[in-house]
């Protein structure tokens, strides 16, 4: 599974696990910069987001997300001094870059940790018609009195850690429902996990994330 999250440069390549239902390599690209927003452009000349989109920097491009199952989308925060219309019109443009470059991903377009244009965020994911761009409300996924940000606006450590496990339940969710669905695109276990069962053990069952 590939997977993208909006929010911080870097790569991290998570190791291959040595049972799965459905085997895969995961992976994850993080994508943003400093003080950026959808209309806000960040620190040391970054664009905006639209604008900086399949480049790690000048001259150099990111790699294609046209393989990408899932994007999660965190901006608006660093646009909250911006109006509505604008922010809408932006973001608007910003969810259709990221469909044109990744057309079968699932995106998730998260409510800022701070509420920022909450309401305009889910208002364009309702305008665009589009079954596979997801409005998450993040409501109460972060709590600040205990102690899951630094400040009032960045998540500490403790609250990312919160938010992965949100997110982990919901792509999970999704990516189990799909395979039920459309079984023949399960992919088969490797000759090897064939000849050794035990190193094919299927993963304990989560409890729903709530």
């Amino acid at each position: 599974m590939r997977g993208q999250h909006l929010g911080l440069r870097g790569r991290y390549r998570p190791p291959t696990p040595r049972w799965s239902p459905t085997p895969c390599t995961p992976s994850l690209t993080q994508v943003g910069f400093g003080r950026q927003g959808v209309i806000q452009t960040g620190n040391g000349g970054v664009p905006a987001a639209s604008d900086a989109y399949g480049w790690n920097y000048a001259g150099s491009r990111a790699d294609s997300d046209r393989r990408a199952d899932v994007i999660v989308v965190n901006q608006g925060t660093n646009d909250a001094t911006f109006g509505s219309a604008e922010f809408r019109a932006a973001y608007r443009a910003y969810l259709t870059r990221l469909r044109a470059g990744a057309p079968h991903a699932r995106i998730l377009a998260l409510r800022p940790f701070d509420g920022s244009h909450a309401a305009d965020i889910a208002a364009v994911v309702d305008e665009l018609v589009d079954r596979r761009v997801e409005f998450v409300d993040t409501t109460g996924w972060l709590d600040a009195t205990r102690g899951d940000f630094n400040g009032t606006v960045h998540p500490s450590a403790q609250g990312h850690r919160r938010v992965a496990e949100r997110l982990i339940g919901l792509i999970a969710k999704q990516h189990t429902e799909t395979t039920r669905q459309h079984p023949e695109t399960t992919r088969q276990l490797p000759e090897a996990s064939k000849q050794h069962p035990e190193s094919s053990k299927q993963a304990p069952e989560r409890s729903p994330l709530t």
